[in-house]
């Protein structure tokens, strides 16, 4: 299914400035574009916004051969004034055997000049599973730093033409670390995301959303109003909220732009936006699945709601001192009440024993817990952790379950990309994502030097069924 996402800003990659002369007028022509040269686009098919600037006529060419590329206009003219266009492109979903490229052309001024940009698609047959054994390029999707090096990455996401990779980490006890980099697909750097915001005493953070607003602006849903515990952490969060993205920011959970109260705590959440699907996995209620629609959340109104469960923040605990006092009790907040909501689906699973719990999410009619099982040192593999997926339907039947990832584990590929080394062997397993027939896994890999980085794989989704 084509992903209709109008709206898209593309990330700031290359800048062309181009100047002419029309015989007729000997007015100076120029063009200015802002965008990837490349444009990855999902399987299930994807659009992307194609911005520029110019006073010159012109014209965007998409070879015949290329069908399957679209766009909602093809010329214009800024007429000797620097207007801004967008163009709408819009990439059909691929279902044949073999993965498509084209190049389509920004052609612009005396015509004498134009800018190239590749398109490229996979199809399911050309994406390996994620049971392959080895690493390689093809299957690594992002390794662009978060952050901070010196904690985990809990959540990620990206926006809708890939370009921008987004993570949530515990950088203090009471304190979360957003931030916000265009990605790289395979990257030796270390230059850390220089876009981050600050959260206190929201939670631990595990799953998170990106959603790019109507009013055009950035936003981010994650867990809020956590608990204090007896070592300074945050957990227990009984919110979900959406939350502004804003370089240098610092929020309390009351200053999130709009909060979702579901009557529970420990709050992990999953969107499916495609299925109009939110899913509510908490301990609350007995680690209880609830799917609900995305769309009657969204519609439920905005009243004074108190939250059910004391909770404890600020202070000093474990000796870190959080710049605001204790505060201890049931505060009553400003959210929308879905305690009402009638969920589309709900069953209980409880992730305990031999096996580690991370997260999950949700699409379609299924839900996919991604999990860990703690190695001895030195484990048969060489390595701490190894992951598994548990896939159920939405009745909570188990359709598949302890799916290995061997390629996490092999120890001499993780070394020659530099993602860790021999006496670190480290490689967790953090957040999983399925959208448009793509598998995406979330690392985090650490080395002696104690630098952890986001490393997200790519796989065809069918591995999984």
């Amino acid at each position: 299914m084509t992903r209709k996402l109008a709206g898209i800003v593309m990330a700031v990659a290359v800048l062309t400035t181009a100047s002419c002369k029309k015989e007729s007028t000997k007015t100076q022509e120029v063009f200015y574009y802002s965008g990837p040269v490349t444009l990855e686009a999902a399987i299930g098919g994807q659009d992307f916004n194609l911005n520029f600037r110019t006073n010159c006529n012109w014209e965007l060419q998409i070879p015949a051969e290329a069908g399957w590329i679209k766009a909602n206009t093809t010329s214009g003219n800024g007429n000797g004034t620097a207007k801004a266009f967008t163009v709408l492109l819009t990439v059909e979903a691929n279902s044949g055997k073999d993965a498509r490229e084209a190049s389509i052309k920004l052609a612009y001024g005396s015509r004498s000049f134009s800018k190239e940009i590749k398109v490229r698609q996979p199809s399911q047959s050309s994406m390996k599973g994620c049971t392959v054994t080895n690493i390689t390029d093809d299957i690594l999707f992002s390794t662009v730093p978060a952050g901070t090096s010196t904690s985990v990455q809990q959540g990620f996401d990206f926006n809708a033409d890939k370009s921008m990779m987004y993570f949530s980490q515990v950088t203090s006890g009471y304190k979360n670390t957003i931030s916000w980099t265009p990605r790289t697909a395979v990257t030796s750097s270390t230059t850390l995301a220089t876009n981050k915001l600050t959260l206190l005493y929201y939670s631990h953070g595990n799953n998170i959303h990106y959603e790019k607003g109507t009013d055009g602006a950035d936003y981010l849903w994650i867990a809020n109003w956590g608990t204090r515990d007896s070592e300074g952490k945050y957990t227990n969060p009984q919110v979900l909220s959406r939350i502004k993205l804003v370089n240098g920011k610092t929020y309390r959970p009351a200053d999130a732009e709009d909060s979702y109260y579901f009557g529970t705590k420990t709050v992990h959440a999953s969107f499916d936006v495609e299925n109009d699907h939110l899913a509510i996995y908490s301990q609350g209620d007995g680690y209880t699945m609830k799917i609900y629609k995305l769309s009657e959340v969204l519609a439920t109104p905005l009243s004074d709601v108190q939250l059910q469960y004391s909770l404890t923040n600020g202070g000093t605990a474990n000796g870190k001192t959080s710049p605001d006092p204790e505060y201890v009790g049931k505060p009553t907040i400003k959210a929308h009440d879905c305690r009402s909501l009638k969920p589309v689906a709900s069953f209980t699973n409880n992730y305990t024993g031999t096996r580690g719990w991370q997260t999950y999410c949700i699409h379609g009619e299924k839900v996919y817990f991604f999990l860990f099982y703690k190695q001895t040192n030195p484990a048969a593999n060489g390595m701490y952790y190894q992951s598994v997926i548990d896939v159920f339907d939405f009745k909570g039947n188990k359709l598949k379950g302890d799916i290995l990832q061997p390629f996490a584990d092999n120890l001499t590929d993780l070394i020659r990309y530099g993602f860790t080394d021999d006496a670190t062997r480290y490689m967790e397993n953090e957040g999983i994502l399925v959208r448009d027939g793509i598998l995406y896994l979330l690392y985090t890999a650490k080395n002696t030097a104690g630098f952890r980085r986001p490393v997200i794989f790519q796989f065809d989704a069918s591995c999984l069924d």
